[in-house]
C-alpha cells in the first residue's frame, strides 16, 4: 500500500507547504535524536547526591532457591556488584570455577524476594562492580590468567538478561565498570588498578570507538577537595557509577564519577572534564560522603538509583547471600 501525501498544486502554496514540511522534518529529526541521547534518568544538580540520610535503613529480601556459600567458601566468595533498574535490584557475585553458577541474583523490590538467578559468563567466575544505564547492564569480569572482559546485557526482559555485546580488554584486571551516554555513544569507565581508569566510547552495537587511560599519579590534584591524594589505599575501590547532571533534558551534560569506598564507608565524588577522549581527561575530587551501613558496606556491592531529577538513593549489600539477606538503603532527606 502506498502512502498518499497531500501537496497543493498552486506553485506559491506548494513552495510554502514544502518549506513547512522541511522544517517539520528537521524538528522531528532533532526531537528523535535528543530523545535517543537524553532518554535516561539524570539529576539537575550535583547537590542532590548529598541530600541523603547518612544512616542506612535495612531492606530485607528472601532468597529461597538461591545457593548459599559454605563457611569455607564464604571466606573468599562474596557479592561484588549491585545495581538497580525499574523495580529490580541486580547483584553479581564471584564464584569458584567448578561451581560457576548463579553469578547474577535478581531481586524484585516490591515482593522483597529473589525472582531469578543465572550464570552470566561460564568462562569467567569473578564479575566486578556493575552499573545499569539505558536498560543496559554492564558487567566487568576478571579471571586469573585471562584478559578481563566487559559484557553488556539487555534488560528488555528484566529477569532474563540477554548478552548483546562483549569487549575483551588488553589487561587482566577489571575491578568495576561505569556506563552512561555520551552523544550517540556510550561512555564506559573500567577501573583496573589502584590508580588507573580506562575510558571508552562504544557505539550502540558495542564496537569500541575510542579509548583513553587516566593515571592518578599524573593528575594535578592541587584543587582536590577534601583530600589531595587518590584515596584507594588499604581497600580498593570496587564499585563505581558514572552520573550525568543536566539542567533539563536538552541541556549539555556534565559528568561525575562516584567511587564507592569501604574504609571508611564513603562515596568519593569526582568531577570529569568533557570526556570526548580526544583532549586529556581531567578528574577532580570535589567531596566525600560518609555513610553508616547496618552491616557490610560499599566494597561488597554498592550503587545509586535516580528516583527523579532531584532525588537519589544510595544502597549497599550484605557480603553473602543468606536465607534473609539485607541491603543498606540510604533514602533521600525529606
Amino acid at each position: 500500500m502506498r502512502l498518499k501525501v497531500f501537496c497543493p498544486k498552486n506553485r506559491v502554496l506548494r513552495s510554502n507547504y514544502l518549506k513547512k514540511m522541511k522544517k517539520l522534518t528537521i524538528l522531528l529529526f532533532i526531537s528523535f535524536a535528543f530523545s535517543d541521547v537524553y532518554s535516561q534518568n539524570y539529576i539537575n544538580s550535583i547537590d542532590h547526591i548529598f541530600q541523603t540520610h547518612r544512616t542506612a535503613r535495612p531492606f530485607y529480601f528472601t532468597t529461597e532457591g538461591v545457593e548459599r556459600e559454605t563457611l569455607f567458601r564464604a571466606l573468599t566468595k562474596h557479592i561484588q556488584g549491585a545495581a538497580y533498574s525499574d523495580g529490580y535490584f541486580y547483584l553479581v557475585r564471584n564464584r569458584p570455577q567448578n561451581r560457576n553458577n548463579q553469578q547474577l541474583i535478581i531481586i524484585d523490590e516490591e515482593k522483597a524476594m529473589v525472582v531469578s538467578y543465572l550464570t552470566l559468563d561460564p568462562d569467567y567466575s569473578h564479575p566486578g562492580g556493575i552499573q545499569i544505564y539505558d536498560n543496559i547492564l554492564a558487567v566487568p569480569f576478571t579471571n586469573r590468567g585471562k584478559n578481563a572482559k566487559l559484557n553488556f546485557y539487555s534488560l528488555e526482559n528484566p529477569i532474563e538478561p540477554v548478552l548483546i555485546g562483549s569487549y575483551l580488554s588488553d589487561s587482566q584486571s577489571a575491578l568495576c565498570v561505569g556506563i552512561i551516554s555520551y552523544g550517540n555513544n556510550y561512555l564506559v569507565a573500567r577501573y583496573y588498578g589502584r590508580k588507573a581508569i580506562k575510558f571508552y566510547h562504544f557505539d550502540k552495537s558495542f564496537n569500541k570507538v575510542a579509548e583513553q587511560v587516566w593515571i592518578a599519579d599524573n593528575q594535578d590534584k592541587s584543587e582536590w577537595q577534601p583530600f589531595g591524594k587518590w584515596q584507594d589505599f588499604g581497600q580498593r575501590y570496587e564499585n563505581m557509577n558514572l552520573v550525568q547532571v543536566r539542567e533539563n533534558s536538552l541541556s549539555k551534560p556534565q559528568y561525575y564519577l562516584l567511587m564507592f569506598h569501604n574504609n571508611p564507608e564513603a562515596i568519593d565524588v569526582f568531577s570529569l572534564s568533557e570526556p570526548d577522549l580526544v583532549s586529556e581527561i581531567d578528574i577532580r575530587m570535589i567531596a566525600r560522603i560518609l555513610l553508616t551501613p547496618q552491616r557490610r558496606g560499599f566494597r561488597m556491592g554498592g550503587g545509586m538509583r535516580i528516583i527523579n531529577e532531584e532525588t537519589v538513593e544510595f544502597f549497599s549489600t550484605d557480603r553473602h547471600i543468606q536465607r534473609r539477606s539485607m541491603m543498606n538503603m540510604y533514602p533521600p532527606l525529606p
